[in-house]
């Protein structure tokens, strides 16, 4: 059975880019295809290395660590730099940043989902222990919907706080550089550590982390998810850094699918309840598990790929389908979605 994927995160289309299957092709032949031991051992290449240079110079910050993948880098910065302090975290955080929280030997302070006030009277309730961050996704991977950035910023301000910023799902899709919600809203300068992945808009794997050299280097001798794995293979870094430069320069294109995330939700709103406002991340909430998995199969019967999600990776009473765009989706794709979604939508 053949069918259109819309449950990917492959937001610009490059997964299949023929620059980047050219450069892994000579990547290979130079490195080959194993990081043959860990980064503290014998895993580090010189392609991890300007990799890294490079995401620090495009995020604006001192120094950057390449991971081994974006789930790697938030169970093992967490533990890493909150030790004896406290987290405040968001509840709808991503699940790499929830086990990393649980990891951590923090105090755990978890705040209702964009809830700024609640935030704020933990904070005001608690007296930050030091270290202290404020823990969010920027772009909520299951709710397409952007933090309030600029009152986390304001908050971390005001209380003499750290601010660790997920931008996963962000990278790529905003900023003039693609360097995410904060790049887009000028507030790099306020996020002392910034995440991210070269598995979603960037069409390839890897997660990275950036910010202060102190604060990288110390997070190089205490991760235990970057200490004791084995490195990634040294041609990975190579599409990377490749895949990087060409995201950069996709300004345009970047608009374009934006501008696509705002009429499909115009055009899906008179039948569904649709969350966000211009991210490719687009969930249509049904409620209930079983009826989003009959409602995903009967999709898939008519040629459209979208998985159901359902409890613990949401909230219990908020399955849904994840609708996610990517520029590879061409008009007829988004024309037999729509057709297809308005016939489905009868039988709910």
């Amino acid at each position: 059975m053949k069918a259109v994927c819309f449950c990917s995160n492959d937001y610009l289309g490059l997964s299949n880019h023929s620059e980047l299957k050219k450069a892994a092709i000579e990547a290979i032949q130079n490195f080959g295809v194993g990081g043959t031991g860990s980064r503290l051992i014998s895993g580090t290449f010189s392609s991890h290395q300007e990799l890294e240079r490079e995401i620090a110079a495009w995020l604006g910050k001192q120094a950057a660590l390449f991971f081994n993948s974006g789930f790697h880098a938030g169970v093992g910065i967490l533990p890493a730099i909150s030790e004896n302090g406290v987290i405040f975290s968001d509840e709808l955080n991503h699940a790499c940043l929830i086990d990393g929280c649980r990891l951590s030997r923090a105090e755990v302070l978890i705040y209702k989902h964009q809830d700024m006030e609640h935030l704020e009277f933990l904070l005001k309730k608690i007296a930050p222990k030091s270290p202290a961050w404020i823990v969010s996704e920027s772009l909520f991977s299951m709710e397409g919907e952007k933090a309030d950035l600029k009152r986390l910023a304001d908050l971390k301000k005001k209380y003499g706080i750290f601010l660790f910023l997920d931008e996963a799902h962000a990278v790529g899709v905003y900023g003039k550089n693609g360097g995410g919600l904060s790049e887009e809203l000028g507030i790099t300068e306020s996020v002392d550590l910034v995440m991210g992945t070269f598995s979603k808009a960037l069409g390839s794997c890897g997660g990275f982390v950036a910010g202060n050299k102190k604060v990288i280097d110390f997070i190089i001798n205490k991760a235990r998810s970057f200490i004791f794995t084995t490195a990634s293979p040294p041609y990975l870094p190579v599409i990377n850094k490749k895949a990087l430069l060409m995201m950069k320069e996709m300004r345009s294109e970047r608009k374009k699918l934006r501008k696509i995330a705002v009429e499909v939700r115009r055009l899906l709103s008179s039948r569904y309840a649709v969350k966000g406002d211009d991210s490719p991340i687009i969930p249509l909430i049904l409620g209930e598990s079983k009826l989003t998995l009959e409602f995903s199969k009967r999709l898939l019967l008519e040629g459209i790929w979208v998985q159901g999600i359902r409890p613990p990776t949401v909230p219990e009473g908020t399955s849904r389908l994840r609708l996610s765009l990517s520029l590879s989706h061409s008009s007829e794709d988004l024309n037999r979605l729509f057709s297809v979604l308005a016939g489905e939508n009868e039988k709910v």
